[in-house]
């Protein structure tokens, strides 16, 4: 038997889009050996569907663990040699594996295409376009989303980082990354790979918790052992050596309102070294407007005509 390159996950809870989701890898046209696994988190059986029949499905029984759970328990029944994590309301585009499969022999652990996020009507609001590769701690540590929905993870490199923290139940996603970006490169493609649907109808997600779940995501990677140097080395340009900084400034004021007085002191003097270790990117005005504005649009283009 082939190895299984890809193994796609899905978690639901029994929403109807679910069938879309599957049928959306199933019609993939590539050579590339894949498999769907839906774990199934509804605590309900889910109802027969066309799709059950496929010899490349699997379907477990997650109990109700929440999403974070029955992703970790699709992978640990995985065979693909990388992990894709699909949400049920979401879907592949034509070509989404053979654009993974051509960004695998750069060796990165997280390959992406670009993702589009398309509202209720199908209508395509955003499309991405992120232009990032190699060491990318800097821009997933400060605001750049690599969707998971567009992405394959090496299912090494995510078993090495424990894969999702239960502690999260919102910014799981972006955790993961930036937790796989401390070890590990990037490798992407401009070509649309998933289809996101975007908006709060039907949403399963408490988005007022993202902030703070967030930060502290951040705060943990901040205090593991080797993340300046990787840091470091990953701010190439006078943009991300601002945004660097900025994150030291916003985990000290962090630090402050939350009471860690001592770790809001160390992080301080880390923006303070990390600004005069930017030498001359102080004089350009890419360094301070990165430095001191809000968010980032850099992964956004027009939407296809």
């Amino acid at each position: 038997m082939p190895t299984i390159f890809c193994s796609t996950i899905i978690p639901t809870v029994g929403r109807e889009s679910l069938a879309r989701a599957v049928e959306s890898v199933l019609t993939q046209q590539t050579s590339a050996p894949f498999e769907v696994i839906v774990a199934n988190d509804s605590q309900a059986p889910l109802p027969p569907a066309a799709w059950q029949q496929s010899p490349h499905v699997r379907v477990i029984d997650t109990g109700g663990r929440e999403r974070s759970l029955a992703r970790n328990a699709g992978a640990a029944i995985a065979t693909g040699r990388y992990l894709n994590f699909l949400d049920d309301d979401d879907w592949l585009l034509p070509g989404a594996l053979n654009a993974w499969a051509a960004l695998a022999p750069s060796g990165a652990a997280w390959l992406y295409g670009a993702a589009q996020l398309t509202d209720s009507a199908g209508r395509v609001l955003f499309q991405f376009k992120h232009g990032l590769a190699g060491n990318c701690l800097v821009p997933t540590m400060t605001g750049e989303w690599l969707p998971l929905q567009a992405s394959a993870v090496a299912a090494d490199a995510f078993a090495a980082v424990g894969g999702f923290d239960r502690r999260y139940h919102v910014a799981e996603d972006k955790d993961l990354v930036t937790r796989v970006c401390r070890h590990y490169d990037v490798a992407g493609t401009d070509l649309p790979v998933a289809g996101i649907l975007r908006g709060v109808w039907a949403s399963t997600t408490d988005y007022s918790v993202m902030r703070s779940e967030r930060q502290r995501s951040r705060e943990d990677i901040f205090e593991q052992p080797g993340t300046l140097a990787r840091l470091l080395a990953s701010a190439q340009t006078p943009y991300w050596r601002g945004r660097l900084v900025r994150a030291y400034a916003i985990s000290l004021v962090w630090n402050t309102r939350t009471g860690q007085l001592r770790r809001a002191v160390g992080r301080a003097g880390l923006a303070a070294w990390c600004a005069v270790a930017s030498g001359f990117d102080l004089l350009r005005p890419t360094f301070w407007r990165s430095l001191t504005h809000n968010h980032l649009t850099r992964g956004f283009v027009p939407p296809p005509a």
